[in-house]
């Protein structure tokens, strides 16, 4: 029974041991590609990129920076895989769902582009340039309603204001409804009653 027990105790040290050893070689190997490509030395990055996808394939920094290669190289549909899985494989790594999202953009693929920013938008919702961006697709999309969710997200974050309440009368204009017009401007002019440019504002919209 000793016998066994010190040959598994030997075993499991040996792949501890084994394990640790690759650690180190992979940090070597990612660090050395990092400082070759910050160098332009691009071929030799890659290589050493790939050698440590093979060493550690769930790695995301790994697929994130090859994502990234193959994008500046024109191969934009590997670029899109390799992002892809860095994304998958750190969810909440905003640096690399932003870089997803500016190529499906580029790409004109703009409801994969919607999906990312609408996550980052949940994900950090004080991020308002996400909903900004948002702003920007669904008005391009005349998506009125998903605008004014993203007007009302907007206004929970930054409060109520001039521009959001102009922002949202546009859109209920845009979809011929009057009544949610002026119950927005009414709304901004109860919350500031002695605000006279704002009684203006309401009177020539009336």
């Amino acid at each position: 029974m000793r016998t066994l027990f010190l040959f598994f105790f030997t075993a499991a040290a040996l792949l501890q041991s084994f394990a640790a050893g690759n650690d180190a070689k992979y940090r070597y190997y990612y660090i050395e590609a990092v400082r070759q490509q910050d160098m332009g030395n691009n071929g030799l990055a890659f290589a050493l990129f790939n050698r440590c996808k093979a060493m550690s394939p769930d790695a995301p920094e790994v697929s994130f920076a090859l994502g990234r290669m193959y994008m500046v190289a024109r191969q934009d549909s590997l670029g899109v895989v390799f992002l892809k899985r860095a994304v998958e494989l750190e969810p909440y790594n905003t640096e690399y769902a932003e870089r997803l999202a500016n190529v499906y953009l580029y790409k004109d693929s703009i409801d994969a582009a919607t999906a990312v920013y609408e996550r980052l938008a949940g994900l950090q919702p004080d991020r308002t340039e996400y909903l900004g961006i948002l702003l920007r697709i669904y008005n391009q999309q005349r998506n009125y309603p998903k605008m004014l969710s993203v007007l009302n997200r907007l206004e929970v974050q930054e409060g109520q204001s001039e521009d959001i309440t102009l922002s949202k009368m546009q859109v209920y204009s845009n979809m011929d409804d009057s009544q949610g017009a002026y119950n927005e401007i009414k709304s901004l002019v109860d919350a500031h009653p002695n605000d006279m440019n704002l009684q203006v504002m309401m009177g020539n919209w009336l």
